[in-house]
């Protein structure tokens, strides 16, 4: 296989998320906020159709916070990837609506992220990670989220931690549209879908015990509304 040059790989990148966004309305963002959301598209695969007549699909719920973040950044003195985690959580946080604080005590925080110098974690039964987040909810709500993230991965660092930092906000995998957390995209920041997916997932006119149905007809709406806005 030839390799491209890298220069060469972001133009191709770019043009086919151009193909692939260009006349994105409503119905196709709605079907994009399903998958990251309501985790319809568990390790970025889509879910058969089959499983799409079942009750436990129909009765899937959200998961995000509600209150607001402490952060913590541990573990290596890494300024350029600290900056870059501050800069994401502030724009993730501001969008949804959630105060944002920092603190240099782990313990008093209730989102921690920890650069450690490792090449790759053990993140399940056989599951290998270059970073990964552990996330902890109740109901529907989540209440802690600590992220780690090695060094020894140079080129997809800031990636992985926007992917994770998404994860930790309440969004999962997808191959609907570009995203942070669509693995045929390696971007550094979240894409216009994450933010728009994310002021949607927090909209106060969704909450956390309605179903899928009910939920996405007022994702439709809520989607309609502000995609001309981002």
């Amino acid at each position: 296989m030839k390799i491209l040059p890298a220069a060469c790989l972001v133009v191709l990148v770019l043009a086919l998320a151009g193909c692939q966004t260009a006349g994105v309305g409503p119905d196709q963002a709605t079907t994009f906020f399903n998958e990251v959301a309501y985790r319809s598209s568990p390790g970025g695969h889509p879910v058969s159709l089959a499983a799409r007549t079942t009750e436990a699909y129909r009765q899937a719920k959200l998961r995000r916070w509600e209150s607001d973040l402490v952060l913590h950044l541990g573990g290596a003195a890494v300024p350029d990837l600290r900056a870059h985690g501050r800069r994401v959580m502030g724009d993730l946080a501001a969008l949804a609506g959630l105060g944002l604080t920092e603190t240099d005590d782990a313990e008093a925080a209730n989102f921690v992220i920890l650069f450690e110098d490792r090449q790759q974690f053990l993140a399940g039964v056989a599951e290998r990670a270059s970073c990964y987040a552990h996330i902890r909810a109740r109901g529907g709500v989540l209440h802690h989220v600590e992220i780690h993230v090695g060094l020894r991965n140079e080129g997809l660092l800031k990636h992985c931690l926007s992917h994770e930092i998404l994860h930790g906000f309440g969004l999962v995998h997808t191959n609907a549209l570009p995203s942070a957390v669509n693995y045929a995209y390696w971007v550094d920041l979240p894409t216009r879908w994450d933010r728009l997916a994310v002021r949607t997932l927090y909209d106060r006119r969704l909450t956390v015990d309605m179903d899928r149905i009910e939920g996405l007809a007022i994702a439709h709406d809520i989607l309609t509304e502000t995609m001309d806005d981002d």
